[in-house]
């Protein structure tokens, strides 16, 4: 079985994956938008292989939906996930981006 065939042969309708915001280079390390907010046409700059390998995820699903029209793939460039402690810490990024 062909992987790029799985989900409309299991009869998924969508595939939905977790991007991240840092196929844009955030946050912020060398490339800077040059407007906000950002959407889904801006163009990428990934900075880490982390954020390479997000940008090559979304361009694989955008070549593989041609080969399964019945199937929508779906990338969610999720930003920051934070526990409910984690709140707390949260003021002092604003004054050392280094901390995060």
């Amino acid at each position: 079985m062909q992987h790029s065939r799985a989900a409309p042969l299991f009869g998924y309708a969508r595939v939905v994956w977790a991007s991240s915001e840092t196929v844009f280079g955030l946050p912020l390390t060398r490339a800077v938008p040059s407007r906000v907010p950002l959407t889904e046409q801006d163009e990428t700059m990934p900075e880490s292989g982390y954020a390479l390998v997000k940008v090559l995820c979304e361009q694989m699903a955008a070549q593989m939906h041609p080969w399964n029209p019945g199937t929508r793939f779906v990338g969610l460039r999720i930003s920051n996930i934070f526990e409910p402690g984690d709140f707390a810490s949260m003021p002092s990024f604003q004054d050392d981006a280094s901390l995060r």
